[in-house]
This record gives structure tokens, C-alpha cells and sequence, in this order.
């Protein structure tokens, strides 16, 4: 629960950047297939040291990829889609709250 709290705090922060930038709408359908690649990575076993690098300063992308590390890693496909469907709809259900939709 702590951790859609944190990604609640983040997606707050990106849509305020995005909002500053000119950016009239938050694309969660963005944020749904970021998530998804994320938990893609940690299922295939990319090291997290990779992920963060690839997250270079983004504060967002870089909790994102935290998130997903704290989750397991499974041994079956069947367990790592699941694992990766159920990270991308989180990130998309935050995304539609925060937005208002």
C-alpha cells in the first residue's frame, strides 16, 4: 500500500512538470506500457544497477523501477506475466486516479 502512495506522489509530481511544460494531458496508456517494460526487465533478470542507469535523473522512473524490484522474480511465465500485467495495470489504475478519470 505504501508503495501506490509513493507512485500516487510521483505521477502528482510528473503531471505538475507536464502541466509546466505545456502538456495538457497525463497518457497513462504511457505510464502502462513504461510499467510494463519495467516489470519486463525485472522478470527477464536485468540487474537493477542497469535499470537505474537506463532511469538516469528521473526521480518517477527511477521509483518505478525501485517498485519493481521490491517484487519478486518468478521462475515460470506464467507467474512473470502475470507478475508484469498486474505492475502495468497498477501504474495505469494510479495514473486514471490521479488524473481524475
Amino acid at each position: 500500500m505504501v508503495r501506490v502512495f509513493v507512485i500516487v506522489g510521483l505521477l502528482c509530481i510528473c503531471s505538475a512538470v507536464a502541466a509546466e511544460s505545456g502538456e495538457q494531458e497525463i497518457n497513462c496508456e504511457q505510464y502502462f506500457d513504461l510499467g510494463k517494460k519495467i516489470m519486463e526487465g525485472r522478470q527477464a533478470g536485468v540487474p537493477m544497477p542497469d535499470m537505474i542507469k537506463i532511469a538516469g535523473d528521473s526521480a518517477f522512473f527511477r521509483a518505478m523501477v525501485i517498485t519493481a524490484y521490491e517484487r519478486g522474480r518468478y521462475s515460470t511465465e506464467k507467474y512473470q506475466n502475470r507478475a508484469v500485467s498486474d505492475f502495468a495495470n497498477e501504474i495505469y489504475m494510479v495514473c486514471l486516479k490521479s488524473a481524475g478519470g
